[in-house]
């Protein structure tokens, strides 16, 4: 496998890299707060847990068809569509779990003693949601609409 090569996916390859190394940082400040007194008040850690499960999956699956897009030489042509509306679909059912995270980070915030871990949530947060938005951009310019309106209804069946 050539490392080098460059691919009309390579962009999107390498946004879903950089919101797949926020997320990770996501989950480390997230977890780090848990261990805390700070985290141990917290009542919905179940709900951001199940948020965050599909999120890395999704991103993970994104990630996986985008490598595979990038590098296939052996791969048929005919699987292209289906990788490009899996990885649409992908894209869509993470920003889902991103949205839901969203709106259980503010209560987080329930004092100054959380501050500091709002602060480096919510960063790391906006992070993951950019470089997601930004896999979406550049899978865009290259996915046939009918493949991409394909994925975006495969998402609402999630």
């Amino acid at each position: 496998m050539d490392y080098a090569v460059e691919s009309t996916y390579a962009p999107a390859l390498q946004n879903i890299k950089h919101s797949i190394y926020a997320h990770q940082v996501f989950c480390s400040i997230f977890e780090e707060m848990l261990q805390t007194p700070v985290g141990e008040k917290m009542s919905n850690q179940s709900n951001i847990y199940t948020s965050l499960a599909a999120s890395s999956y999704y991103r993970d699956l994104a990630a996986g068809s985008l490598t595979r897009l990038h590098y296939a030489t052996t791969d048929p042509v005919h699987y292209t569509p289906l990788l490009l509306q899996m990885t649409v679909m992908a894209i869509y059912v993470a920003r889902g779990a991103d949205r839901a995270i969203s709106t259980f980070l503010p209560q987080v915030s329930e004092g100054k003693q959380y501050s500091e871990w709002q602060t480096l949530l919510q960063e790391w947060q906006r992070q993951r949601v950019h470089w997601l938005r930004e896999t979406a951009v550049a899978l865009r310019q290259f996915t046939p609409p009918d493949v991409w309106a394909k994925g975006k209804n495969m998402a609402s069946m999630r």
